[in-house]
């Protein structure tokens, strides 16, 4: 299956565990080379405390779980987007 076609079936993949969110920022930010600009709030209305990925239904379809780590995928989707946005 093509990746553009997993991403639309599957827009969420990920490893069934939750992450810190400060991580993923701190790997954008490195994987771009800028500081992110951040604004810490308290928790507003409507905002989800803690979430993960349910795999299941991509495991079932494709007979194997996504492992990639925040550390491996977040720079790799970084470099493929500066590659295709030619960055």
């Amino acid at each position: 299956m093509e990746r553009a076609a997993i991403q639309t079936l599957y827009p969420n993949i990920g490893t069934n565990r939750g992450e810190h969110l400060m991580r993923a920022v701190e790997l954008l930010e490195e994987a771009g080379d800028r500081e992110a600009g951040k604004e810490f709030l308290p928790m507003q209305p409507g905002e989800i405390y803690k979430t993960c990925a349910d795999n299941d239904a991509i495991s079932a379809d494709l007979g194997n779980r996504p492992a990639t780590s925040i550390e491996h995928g977040i720079p790799e989707s970084v470099r493929r987007h500066r590659d295709d946005q030619k960055v």
